[in-house]
């Protein structure tokens, strides 16, 4: 696309530049022409049906299923690559001088990513999202259940280096901040009071690894002191203890 703007370069600076300055608002640039075209010909048409098949094969990955990784990576890049190719034509103009008309003309262009990628987000995205809710929720409760703390927060330790990773694969990178709380929300926060109530075991073996990994997921979550002052009093408690039996030697 860049190429067959760069052609048309000529065109795009002359023709459609006047077209522009005597107030028509319907015409874009050979390249962002394109865009558009390929948005209304191929991504929307195609898009409900995309985005199933890959939630479909993203459940069947979780599940542990060999599956093309590869080919919902493509798609996705179809998905962006109208938000891409504009960003880069933003970019682009940016490096040349130009009169404020054609900088006009260039954000008004710009402004087709908006829906695209508004789209984007309520069909694929917003089902990733809400399926991996579910994926995690279904899975921490049933581990929770029949594990010990330690194995269930190295389970936590593992899902969630998997899915970001699935996330940078298949999401755009505005979606991944939402990705992560979402998981840590359905991996910890809402398993809480379970976790406290048997924590204590790791404070009083020194399981070191399994606290370093407990602190770090659950010092992220607002107004959570129980598990500082609790330790807190097991190592004031300790240091007592160790101070009375010198003192007694």
């Amino acid at each position: 696309m860049r190429c067959i703007g760069g052609i048309c370069s000529y065109f795009n600076t002359h023709w459609v530049r006047q077209q522009f300055e005597n107030g028509r608002r319907d015409i874009y640039e050979i390249k962002s022409l394109g865009l558009i075209l390929w948005d209304n010909i191929l991504f929307k048409p195609l898009n409900k049906r995309l985005t199933c098949i890959c939630l479909d094969l993203i459940k069947r990955e979780r599940n542990n299923e060999l599956i093309d990784s590869q080919l919902i990576g493509d798609m996705q890049n179809y998905r962006y690559l109208q938000r891409s190719s504009i960003d880069e034509l933003m970019t682009d103009s940016q490096e040349i001088e130009i009169n404020n008309t054609f900088k006009l003309m260039n954000d008004s262009m710009a402004n087709i990513q908006v829906p695209i990628l508004n789209t984007h987000q309520k069909t694929f995205e917003q089902g990733y999202l809400s399926d991996t809710e579910t994926f995690c929720r279904s899975e921490s409760i049933d581990y929770l259940k029949d594990n010990h703390i330690a194995d269930y927060l190295k389970k936590v330790d593992s899902r969630l280096k998997e899915e970001i990773h699935r996330g940078q694969l298949y999401l755009h990178k505005s979606t991944l901040p939402d990705l992560i709380a979402i998981c840590e929300n359905v991996l910890i926060k809402e398993h809480l009071d379970d976790i406290y109530d048997r924590w204590k075991p790791l404070l009083s073996n020194e399981n070191h690894e399994d606290l370093i990994r407990l602190f770090k997921y659950v010092g992220r979550i607002s107004n959570e002191n129980r598990f500082k002052s609790e330790t807190e009093n097991y190592i004031c408690q300790q240091g007592l203890e160790s101070i009375q039996k010198i003192s007694k030697q």
